[in-house]
């Protein structure tokens, strides 16, 4: 019996030790996954900048091509921090969601949908989930 015993234990310990590794496995993807969201976190103000710069008129040609460098230098940005999972949250035209956006005008909750008719704040998800919810003002369809 004391061999059989000896074995079950050594299986025992094995099963305990895959199980461990897959957990630190797990815990390490996660710890890399949550410093990613916060470095991309602390990036948005960065791309609300770009966002509100980009709703400027040029009034020059000057002006135009600052503006063309600076729609550049934006989608390099979003497309790079999209290869971390994140992506902008749709908005204006699409039916509210309050998980997805965040009402601060507009019409009330009643009868039909409420559409979404401007996007005040760009809301973002990675990998999935909110992290930024899109402020919007609402209407009914």
């Amino acid at each position: 019996m004391e061999a059989g015993e000896t074995l079950e234990n050594l299986q025992r310990l094995a099963a305990e030790f895959d199980n461990f590794r897959r957990r630190v496995q797990r815990d390490h993807a996660e710890n890399i996954e949550r410093a990613s969201q916060r470095v991309i976190e602390s990036l948005l103000p960065t791309l609300d900048a770009f966002d509100a710069a980009l709703a400027f008129e040029p009034q020059t040609p000057s002006e135009d091509k600052i503006l063309d460098g600076m729609r550049s230098t934006r989608a390099q940005l979003l497309e790079t921090l999209a290869r971390d999972g994140l992506e902008p949250i749709p908005a204006v035209g699409e039916v509210f969601d309050p998980k997805v956006h965040e009402a601060v005008s507009g019409a009330q909750a009643g009868d039909g949908d409420l559409i979404v008719n401007s996007d005040l704040r760009r809301g973002y998800t990675m990998s999935g989930r909110v992290i930024r919810p899109s402020l919007v003002t609402v209407d009914h369809a």
